[in-house]
Order: C-alpha cells, then sequence, then structure tokens
C-alpha cells in the first residue's frame, strides 16, 4: 500500500518592520539651495552719480515724457508715473539737503568748524567756476570731477582739485567776490584742516575718528541714499520703456537715454556687469 505523500506546509513569518537606521537610509536625499549671502540694503550703498546729475536728468526726463504722452500710454508709462518722478525728485532734494546739514555738524570741536568753513570755500570756488570761468575742454573735465562730498576726504580731494583752477582762472573770476585773497584762504583753509584731521588720528585710539559721524548723521546719509536709489529706479524704468516705445525712432529714442553713473565725476560707478549700466 502506498503512503500518501504528505505535504509540509511552510509557515510564513510575520513581516517585520524595517529598522528605523535603515528606513532612513533608504529616503532620497533633498538638495538644498546653496545660502545667499543677502544682498545689501539700498540705504547702505552709496549712489553712482552726483545727486545733482540725477536730479537734472529726471526733471529734464518729466517734462520730455509729457510731450509725448499719448504715446508712451502704450509703454505703460503714464502721467502717475511723472508724478511720482517729481514726488521722488523732492524727496531726494530734502534727503540731500538734510544730510549736508548733519554732515557738516556731526563732529565736535576743531574738525566740526574747519569742515564747515572748508565746506563753504568750496562751494564758492565750484559755483564761481562754473560760472565765470571760460570752460575749455580741460576746465570741463576738471568740474565734471568733482562729485557729491560724502566724507572729508572727498571734501578734501575737491578742494585740492578747485584751487588751482580758481588760479588758473584769475582773469575770468575778476571783479567777482572770488578774488585771488579769496583762494589764498580757502586753500590756507584746506592746510589747516588736513593738520587738525592728522592731530585727531595721531591722538585717537580709533583712526577713523576724524570721520565718524553721530548716529544723526548716519542716519541722514542712509535717507539720502534710500531717496537716490528710489529716484534712481523709477528713472531707469520710464528711461527703458520710452526707448523701447519708440525703438524705431532713433531720434527721439536718443532724449530717453539713461543717466550716466560713469561720469568723470561719479566717485562710485557702477559695476561692469551691472544690467542698469547706461546704453548710451
Amino acid at each position: 500500500m502506498a503512503k500518501a505523500k504528505t505535504t509540509t506546509v511552510s509557515k510564513k513569518q510575520p513581516a517585520t518592520a524595517p529598522s528605523p537606521a535603515k528606513s532612513a537610509a533608504r529616503k532620497p536625499e533633498v538638495a538644498t539651495a546653496p545660502s545667499r549671502t543677502p544682498l545689501p540694503s539700498k540705504a547702505d550703498v552709496q549712489p553712482d552719480a552726483s545727486v545733482g546729475a540725477l536730479v537734472l536728468h529726471s526733471e529734464r526726463l518729466v517734462k520730455t515724457a509729457a510731450t509725448h504722452a499719448d504715446e508712451l500710454e502704450a509703454a505703460k508709462v503714464t502721467a502717475a508715473d511723472r508724478r511720482e518722478l517729481s514726488a521722488r525728485i523732492a524727496a531726494l532734494r530734502e534727503a540731500e539737503a538734510a544730510w549736508k546739514k548733519a554732515r557738516v555738524a556731526s563732529a565736535p570741536g576743531a574738525v566740526a568748524k574747519g569742515r564747515a568753513a572748508l565746506t563753504l570755500g568750496r562751494e564758492d570756488l565750484l559755483g564761481a567756476l562754473r560760472a565765470f570761468a571760460d570752460h575749455d575742454e580741460a576746465t570741463q573735465l576738471a568740474l565734471d570731477a568733482v562729485g557729491s562730498v560724502d566724507d572729508d576726504d572727498d571734501l578734501e580731494a575737491d578742494v585740492e582739485a578747485l584751487v588751482p583752477l580758481a588760479r588758473a582762472h584769475a582773469a575770468d573770476l575778476e571783479g567777482t567776490e572770488i578774488t585771488p585773497a579769496h583762494v589764498d584762504t580757502v586753500a590756507s583753509l584746506l592746510v589747516a584742516f588736513r593738520l587738525v584731521r592728522a592731530g585727531l588720528r595721531f591722538h585717537a585710539d580709533d583712526p577713523t575718528t576724524a570721520q565718524a559721524l553721530s548716529k544723526a548723521a548716519l542716519s541722514a546719509r542712509r535717507a539720502r541714499n534710500e531717496a537716490f536709489w528710489a529716484l534712481s529706479q523709477l528713472n531707469r524704468q520710464v528711461s527703458g520703456r520710452a526707448r523701447f516705445c519708440f525703438r524705431r525712432d532713433a531720434k527721439v529714442k536718443a532724449l530717453y537715454g539713461n543717466y550716466s553713473a560713469e561720469r568723470a565725476g561719479s566717485r562710485n560707478p557702477s559695476p561692469a556687469n551691472d544690467p542698469a549700466k547706461p546704453t548710451g
């Protein structure tokens, strides 16, 4: 009698949960974006041109855009943009005046007095040369090289350039308040200011004491910078849209060039890769 075949049924082992370590090992890695250094606030970025240059360009832009108001509507440049440009021009003028006042008054004692006197001397020479000097090419380049004053080094550099220029144009300045004696006085103020600053540096523990600004002055400079870049941004936007609108009319397009950030007088030229660099 044949034996019946017996089959053995294997019992399935209950599935065991993977260990947390193995489970974690199987998880796909999530790529993380590299950390980026935050961009500096515009309040901490120095202007790329003089305040006067941006204000003058913006005022002309408002007037020019008004003459092409109908055409520019299609390029999204409206009367509201012109009004906003005018408002930002006024804000920058006010901020610049506040900064100049705070900067002159920021240091105590002899430095503050010397700075105030030399600032007036700079304004005298620069204003007279612009008004009365024969503007040959060399003189014009020299005057264009006088930029905005943001610290005492700028102030000294400007006066150092203006004194010999005023002496060279003594004949043009004859009959004005800017006599040779006046120019000599400004030159003496420059020497005295340098001595005061050098002495303060020598005796102070902090080498920047001579140019240190009060909290009020630093706040005023930051406000001026913010006002500058706010106007700059809208100026470039309106100019760019206008150039697109008149891209097939070279003559009109040329009226909407960007303000120049790389003129001779700019102490802080824009980087070469700045997308807002003037297109010419």
